[in-house]
């Protein structure tokens, strides 16, 4: 998705529509903010991408929302003990703080 965006933006886009992860769009930000590029993405979750002065528009919420949603699931259904399992990478180090 990376060299894709690279390729449309080298050959004049201004705007792209696509899917991305967060570590795509980590990998592309820079570029498109530095040639005026909007970036409207789904799949970009983390709440590190939630910076109304880039040029990333995310079309889902980030995952402060899914871990409200989800601790209110867990607790509707009675549950009192829960072990999270977190990634250890940019995206799971953000979402421990």
């Amino acid at each position: 998705a990376v060299e894709k965006v690279i390729k449309l933006g080298d050959s004049g886009a201004t705007a792209v529509l696509t899917y991305l992860s967060d570590d795509q769009a980590e990998a592309i930000k820079e570029y498109c903010i530095s040639h005026g590029i909007l970036l409207l993405a789904t799949g970009v979750t983390s709440p590190i991408h939630a910076d109304p002065h880039d040029n990333l528009i995310r079309f889902n919420p980030d995952d402060t929302l899914e871990g409200k949603v989800t601790s209110q699931f867990f607790s509707d259904k009675g549950f009192t003990r829960i072990v999270p399992i977190v990634r250890d990478d940019h995206h799971g180090n953000v979402e421990r703080h």
